[in-house]
């Protein structure tokens, strides 16, 4: 028994561990016939390593009780190589033989199973077989004597043959029913192991108590098992780690058993060992229609070969009345939260569990709706319906039973912000479906950028325009939603004509990006009114012919004051033929602002100021 098992034992409680290994290796064709006789004294307080004896096929070893108790242990008896033909084993208490097959406390001999492998010679490939000795139940042969006493000795006697071989060439063949197996000489080796385990249990033993991790569960729940010996005090004491025990179930229809191999079996659960019964390898699962009431169910172990040493327990299954439950955010309050100045959305969570649920897996599935309302007018200042931003996210999560799923919301590269949202969640358990909704739990507003940020990479002339549009704003101060001026604009650059995307409305870096593109378009319009008028595809209102002497502008005054003027709306210059009736007649260019504003004058007026040293204090 190891150290931190023994840890736990009464001082006046004797585990004995003694293993001894015995190993034939022989040479074909050659059969070496050395008996050795080797003693292992059976003492208080040891535990022994493995000792490897090398043995003959006809060997015995003896041990001999130093204390008085029950004595339990298990064989391994294998061959490699070649099945073990003809061979015995027998064990002896004193003068009295134990024979395999014949007595109440040592497992059947059921049969060897044979393992192929595979070794490399060099050149060509060599097979071998290996034999298992199993008993009835598939396990090592175990055996339990109940009364050996101070002196007494064991004795385990193996008798084992070699199957017929014979030598062709450079080939030992071996000859058993209708196999045939050929190996390369000096390459087949032939071995026989047994492995006797003993421990000496104290007569003291009176029992086990059996002890559930839960009192109370539901169904799909998993309660871990644990078994101890004791005496009749209750006090644990040692035993054989071999001992079988077996479980039941009582009614049997509320639950099943969940063996140390994770296999789910139904009650009766035979064969189990002390070892996985001690450390809790054995589970209890609720299982079946979920009571209408308190329902108790009673967890017996009894010992396989002496059924007065038993003990049990109680579990009480709960009735099964789930409910889905949203944690958070909780129905009637607001989460304030923003996006960052980079931008970046806020980490959003959400919680929910499927209260009082025991059986199994909860499938959730999420959905988060938000919306931001965004007024509108048209030129003249009639207010139109309202621009409604609206976006689903969605996600799923699995958990077990009532356990909580958490679900952060993925916002997928996007950038949105609003007051209005509704949170839906649906949980699948078995057949039944379960649903819950909270509304305008979550306000998400923006923070405007730093200056710094918003001017990186701009030029003076570009910068003049986030200026005069927005004064470095993607938001109004409060309650932190998207700058809007009219008719239609929104953000730093009042995106308007062509409209701003949802993105570009609560995205600074991707509005001012359009709106920088924006303002080049309308550079290059400047650049080419010239030729426009030159090719009569300007207003044709006023310029009814092609002037081909139309010049175009060229100065940086001349481009700027139309630039301006054209991203808010309407032209600057007006070229004025000498002629007008005169398709060949020169001219000039006038300042005529249009659309109603002056901003080309405005904005260039502002691009000297600042050129001069005396931008606005809010530059």
């Amino acid at each position: 028994m190891p150290d931190n098992r023994r840890s736990l034992l009464p001082k006046f409680w004797i585990t004995v561990l003694a293993a001894v290994s015995f190993l034939l290796l022989l040479y074909l064709p050659v059969r070496a016939q050395v008996s050795i006789k080797d003693t292992v004294v059976i003492s208080a307080g040891r535990s022994l390593e493995p000792v490897e004896v090398l043995l003959s096929p006809s060997s015995e070893v003896v041990y001999v009780a130093s204390d008085s108790g029950i004595l339990a242990g298990q064989i391994e008896l294998a061959r490699k190589y070649v099945p073990i033909g003809s061979a015995s084993l027998s064990i002896m208490l004193n003068d009295t033989t134990v024979l395999l097959e014949a007595t109440d406390y040592v497992d059947r001999y059921l049969s060897w199973q044979s393992v192929q492998f595979r070794c490399n010679d060099p050149g060509t490939p060599i097979y071998y077989m290996e034999y298992h000795a199993l008993s009835a139940s598939g396990h090592a042969l175990r055996f339990f004597l109940p009364e050996v006493h101070v002196g007494d000795t064991l004795r385990f006697l193996y008798r084992g043959s070699i199957p017929a071989t014979e030598v062709v060439g450079n080939t030992v063949r071996m000859k058993l029913g209708d196999s045939c197996y050929f190996y390369y000489e000096g390459e087949l080796q032939e071995k026989e192991v047994c492995e006797v385990q003993l421990s000496m249990l104290n007569s003291a033993f009176a029992g086990y108590i059996v002890q559930s991790e839960q009192d109370t569960i539901a169904v799909g729940d998993v309660s871990r098992l644990t078994v101890a010996s004791v005496d009749s005090a209750g006090v644990e004491v040692p035993m054989d780690s071999t001992t079988l025990l077996s479980y039941t179930i009582t009614p049997d229809s509320l639950g099943k058993f969940i063996k140390a191999t994770g296999d789910t079996v139904s009650s009766p659960l035979p064969d189990v060992l002390y070892a996985d019964a001690r450390a809790g390898r054995i589970q209890f699962l609720a299982h079946g229609t979920p009571p209408d009431s308190l329902q108790p169910v009673v967890i017996e172990a009894v010992q396989t070969n002496d059924t007065t040493k038993r003990g049990a327990d109680t579990i009480v299954i709960i009735p099964d009345s789930a409910e889905i439950e949203i944690i958070s955010p909780l129905a009637g309050t607001t989460i304030d939260s923003s996006i960052t100045m980079e931008p970046r959305m806020p980490q959003l969570k959400a919680k929910a569990r499927l209260k009082n649920y025991h059986s199994g897996d909860v499938f959730f599935d999420w959905r988060f709706v938000l919306k931001s309302v965004n007024p509108q007018y048209d030129p003249d200042g009639t207010r139109l319906e309202d621009r409604v931003i609206r976006d689903s996210f969605e996600g799923k999560d699995t958990v077990q039973s009532a356990d909580t799923s958490i679900w952060i919301i993925p916002w997928d590269q996007l950038i949105r912000g609003g007051d209005i949202d509704t949170l839906y969640v649906t949980a699948l358990a078995g057949t039944q479906t379960f649903r819950d909704t909270v509304i305008n739990s979550y306000r998400i507003r923006g923070s405007n950028p730093v200056r710094d940020s918003v001017k990186a990479g701009l030029s003076i002339q570009q910068q003049v325009v986030v200026y005069r549009e927005s004064r470095w704003r993607q938001f109004n101060g409060s309650p932190g939603f998207p700058l809007y001026g009219r008719p239609r604009g929104y953000g730093l650059m009042q995106l308007d004509n062509p409209a701003a995307t949802d993105q570009e409305v609560w995205h600074w870096r991707e509005n001012r990006a359009r709106g920088i593109a924006l303002l080049a378009t309308k550079y290059a319009e400047a650049v080419g009114l010239g030729a426009r008028i030159r090719n009569r595809q300007s207003r044709q209102d006023w310029y009814p012919y092609a002037y081909s002497n139309a010049n175009d502008l060229i100065t940086d005054e001349q481009l700027w004051k139309e630039t301006y003027q054209r991203y808010v709306g309407g032209s600057y210059w007006r070229w004025h033929p000498d002629r007008p009736r005169d398709p060949r007649s020169t001219g000039a260019w006038r300042a005529e602002p249009q659309g109603g504003h002056n901003r080309g004058n405005e904005d260039w007026q502002l691009y000297q100021d600042v050129l001069g040293g005396h931008p606005p204090a809010d530059w």
